[in-house]
């Protein structure tokens, strides 16, 4: 298997072009998804999670991964899934997604396989542990989460708390929790999201003000207020974090990882800036002491789901070479 690492590390760099094939599926209950074909014999099933971006299975990140895999000899699918598109923390994501893998277990017009290895990045990857611990068939063999967080709680307090943190992560946390803290003027939520998505693709500043300075004065110097005061989303994050245990416990893997059977590894870049290294840390230790098998891999070939690889980094590609190589032998078997 270090041979499709290479090849995988290759194309993701742009040194090798891949070859594949793609079309879009759709599955016996609706959902639809982008397979990608190897040009020749298939390896395994990999299904590969996109994150809370509004480009969604079409993000050019997730298409570069799901290339690189298919080029290396994986049958790869990659489904909507549209709660998670639409950047919403929903309890019943991870049971979705089984469902969704189960149904693309059954799609024997497809390929050949009974088990699948999953991939997601950041509150995916997470996602993707979570649903794995639900799998009480054991159809999942293997999760490779990338830059994903231990508990929900942890993640959103560093979001919330830190400065330096991302700006559309922050503003996810603020739309989805925000409701659920206090009667908040609906405008302000949908404010919210508008400069999220601007955030994400465009990061016009004028456009955010714009939406901003379109909002009721009292509104409008909330909205200011809880965007550009450290102190106001501190107090924010230690209310949310009091008033919804119940609901951030439900996305705590390091609490539910005692369920998973499947062979879990961990890749976290160095320098993310949305969710810390520390998280896959915190989860790796856990994970140990519950006598799971668990890999941890970080480096600083990546960010939060960018990646700048460098000749001059031949130590770290070759260590990261060698963690793809273990995961690709777990999904092959």
């Amino acid at each position: 298997m270090i041979f499709s690492a290479f090849h995988t590390l290759m194309s993701l760099s742009g040194i090798r072009k891949p070859a594949y094939k793609w079309r879009t599926e759709t599955l016996a209950h609706g959902d639809i998804f982008d397979w990608y074909m190897p040009p020749e014999t298939m390896h395994s099933l990999i299904v590969l999670v996109h994150g809370m971006s509004p480009a969604a299975h079409r993000d050019h990140r997730i298409i570069h991964l799901a290339a690189a895999l298919a080029s290396a000899g994986f049958a790869v699918a990659v489904p909507l899934l549209q709660e998670i598109r639409e950047a919403t923390i929903h309890p019943e994501s991870p049971e979705h997604l089984l469902s969704v893998i189960q149904q693309m277990l059954k799609r024997t017009d497809l390929h050949p396989f009974e088990k699948v290895s999953v991939i997601g990045p950041s509150f995916s990857g997470s996602i993707a542990l979570l649903a794995a611990a639900r799998d009480t068939q054991r159809k999942i063999q293997s999760v490779l989460s990338i830059g994903a967080f231990s508990g929900l709680s942890n993640g959103l307090s560093s979001l919330l708390t830190r400065s330096d943190m991302d700006d559309y992560a922050r503003l996810i946390i603020l739309e989805n929790f925000l409701p659920r803290l206090q009667k908040t003027d609906p405008d302000i939520i949908k404010a919210i999201k508008l400069i999220r998505e601007n955030n994400w693709h465009k990061r016009d500043p004028e456009i955010s003000q714009g939406v901003i300075n379109s909002l009721p004065k009292k509104s409008r110097i909330f909205l200011e207020n809880v965007l550009q005061n450290q102190q106001t989303r501190e107090e924010i994050a230690a209310k949310i974090l009091q008033n919804n245990k119940d609901f951030l416990e439900q996305f705590n893997v390091s609490l539910h990882g005692g369920k998973i059977t499947a062979s879990v590894f961990l890749l976290h870049g160095r320098d993310d800036y949305v969710i810390p290294v520390s998280e896959s840390q915190i989860l790796y230790q856990s994970l140990r002491e519950k006598e799971k098998k668990v890999t941890l891999l970080t480096t600083t070939l990546l960010s939060h789901g960018d990646s700048r690889f460098s000749i001059r980094d031949v130590r770290q590609i070759l260590r990261f070479a060698f963690f793809l190589a273990r995961f690709f032998k777990e999904a092959k078997k």
